[in-house]
């Protein structure tokens, strides 16, 4: 069997197994699947349809997560340290206990998402969409960083 083939087996059995769909070239989609505790970190998962899944203590350390859409999904004590979720969909998303230590969402939806007791110092919100106001101060005082400096302590998400 040539490199390709196995190539293509393997992520073949990786996306059955998983329950995630590649219906054309430039989507997957993992809508509904269970993750829980899924070890994913130092992955390009830019773009992954991940509405409604539980990635519950799954490890996303350092991920590439760009683009992906999160809508309703459980990330309950995951691990989302140094991942970038740049433009991000998380709408309704539950980080309950999530790391979140270095993380960037620049342009991220954030509507109505919950992020009780989750480690965010470092964490990058500045151009975050639809971030509650309440919310941004109360993780600025937990060590995130919500306002551009060089913009006289103004938020940008007002």
């Amino acid at each position: 069997m040539d490199i390709i083939r196995k190539i293509t087996t393997y992520w073949l059995v990786a996306f059955l197994l998983f329950g995630c769909v590649k219906r054309d070239p430039s989507k997957t989609t993992c809508k509904y699947a269970g993750f829980t505790r899924t070890q994913l970190s130092d992955r390009d998962l830019s773009g992954i349809d991940f509405t409604g899944t539980d990635l519950s203590k799954a490890d996303f350390f350092r991920s590439d997560l760009r683009g992906a859409i999160l809508v309703d999904t459980l990330l309950v004590g995951a691990n989302l340290e140094e991942a970038n979720l740049t433009r991000a969909d998380l709408t309704g998303a539950d980080l309950t206990r999530a790391k979140l230590r270095n993380a960037k969402f620049y342009q991220a939806v954030m509507t109505e998402i919950t992020l009780e007791n989750a480690e965010v110092a470092g964490a990058d919100f500045r151009g975050a969409l639809d971030l509650d106001p309440e919310l941004a101060v109360e993780l600025e005082k937990r060590g995130a960083i919500v306002r551009d400096p060089k913009k006289n302590g103004s938020s940008e998400l007002s």
